[in-house]
């Protein structure tokens, strides 16, 4: 698909295999082999072509959509509880274990005062991101500590090790966002 998107938006700006080679510095049977999909390119060509073709790059790696609209009532929710977690997970988006094809998990939690979430720090293969709705959390990441107060929120790229208290004296209310999904 990334091929016929390249070949697509060449052809749509009026260029042959033979301009787009010599902008990317790549020859004219390397893109050949890119548009009819006999090969992956590299990244760092990926992102020249995506450059030189004005598409961003992630269009390239879109998929039509596939998916159904889902609707998920708050009595409904699939409510999970990790046994490493002090933590219960409400999944406000469908929960993926059941197979499909979700780009994120969505949770709201709620978490007691004066109390953390692990007993040990917490790392996702995910990118992960909370809103704090009600109540304040504190964060420690990278020997530093994050406080997210009421209607703020924090962007925690993946694989960094991260701790969560809630130094309050009220139950602190959020949403959590992880991509690609991980429970």
């Amino acid at each position: 698909m990334i091929g016929e998107k390249i070949r697509d938006s060449r052809k749509e700006k009026g260029m042959t295999v033979k301009d787009l080679a010599e902008q990317a510095a790549v020859t004219t049977g390397y893109i050949s082999q890119i548009e009819r999909n006999q090969i992956e390119p590299s990244l760092s060509v990926l992102k020249r072509i995506s450059k030189i073709l004005d598409l961003p790059l992630a269009m390239l790696f879109a998929t039509e959509a596939t998916g159904e609209v889902s609707v998920i009532p708050k009595n409904k929710r699939t409510i999970v509880k990790f046994p490493e977690l002090n933590i219960a997970y409400e999944f406000i988006t469908p929960h993926t274990r059941n197979g499909s094809n979700l780009m994120m998990d969505a949770v709201y939690f709620k978490m007691e005062p004066n109390s953390h979430a692990s007993d040990e720090p917490i790392a996702h293969e995910g990118d992960e991101f909370v809103y704090v709705m009600r109540g304040k959390l504190e964060f420690r990441a990278l020997n530093k500590v994050y406080t997210v107060e009421e209607g703020g929120s924090i962007y925690l790229p993946k694989g960094i090790a991260h701790e969560v208290y809630n130094p309050g004296d009220i139950a602190a209310e959020g949403l959590g966002i992880v991509t690609p999904p991980v429970y």
